[in-house]
């Protein structure tokens, strides 16, 4: 069917998510400060606590990308060296799935069956959390599965959905992602990614109006943008360096040229089937 179809052809954004995981353990590329060192106290590095469980959010994960991103990720890093050999530290993750659309609930299941089989932990877990709608406020009621997760969830990722949905977005001040940061626990993390980085500055500057506790910066030349709500309550404006500062520049200009080019008439042509 179309949402196993789905699956399969889009697989490969678990290997984005996993890919930004575990390159952040590798002194090759280079994050935001905060963001290295509040990753590699999670049980996404391997480096959570005995007994502690990650619970992390996928926003508009359809049929469960963003769990095997996790997955996959913990498994490789809970490799440690012990006496010569190597010994697993068993990851404990909890993902739960939101998206839009109803249906992917078989499908997370089923992502979750052969998560836990193939990598042999049955502390990862996966589960269908429920509809959520980012275009409205996280305390509406088509998002009232989201509201319990708030103060529990360390992790939120929205993957490749911010653009399909940029009208709506922009026409609500950007409420979903401004309240989710200003009710989410202290030391959350949120990840969007997106194939183009136009959007990021109209978040950054809703970010900038309602969360001044936020740390914002950028991976993959913009292709994903990392958010970090601090710690210290002072906290009065968002913090962000020069360099992605300057990123956000750049990507307001591509902004501009992409609505001009909307506005001469242009459309984006249907993509050629290999079968065509």
């Amino acid at each position: 069917g179309l949402p196993q179809g789905y699956a399969i052809e889009f697989f490969c954004r678990a290997r984005n998510l996993a890919d930004l995981y575990i390159d952040t353990l590798n002194p090759a590329y280079t994050f935001p400060e905060y963001w290295v060192e509040s990753m590699k106290g999670t049980e996404i590095l391997g480096r959570g606590g005995e007994g502690e469980q990650l619970n992390v959010v996928s926003l508009a994960g359809g049929p469960g990308f963003d769990h095997v991103s996790a997955a996959l990720a913990a498994t490789f890093c809970s490799y440690e060296p012990s006496g010569g050999a190597t010994a697993p530290k068993q990851a404990a993750l909890n993902v739960t799935v939101f998206d839009y659309e109803d249906g992917w609930g078989d499908l997370v299941q089923a992502m979750n069956d052969s998560t836990q089989r193939v990598l042999e932990n049955d502390g990862i877990v996966c589960s269908w959390g429920g509809r959520c709608d980012i275009t409205k406020s996280i305390f509406d009621e088509a998002n009232s599965a989201c509201q319990p997760l708030l103060h529990s969830a360390q992790v939120w990722s929205c993957q490749y959905c911010v653009a399909e949905n940029a009208q709506r977005l922009r026409e609500s001040d950007w409420i979903f992602f401004t309240e989710l940061a200003s009710h989410a626990a202290p030391g959350s993390m949120f990840i969007l990614s997106e194939v183009h980085p136009r959007l990021w500055p109209d978040v950054l500057s809703a970010v900038e109006r309602n969360c001044s506790s936020m740390q914002v910066g950028f991976n993959r030349s913009g292709r994903q943008m990392l958010i970090r709500k601090g710690t210290d309550p002072s906290q009065d404006e968002v913090t962000i360096s020069n360099k992605d500062r300057e990123l956000v520049r750049r990507f307001r200009e591509l902004d501009g040229y992409h609505t001009r080019k909307i506005e001469s008439g242009w459309t984006r042509q249907a993509p050629k089937r290999w079968d065509d």
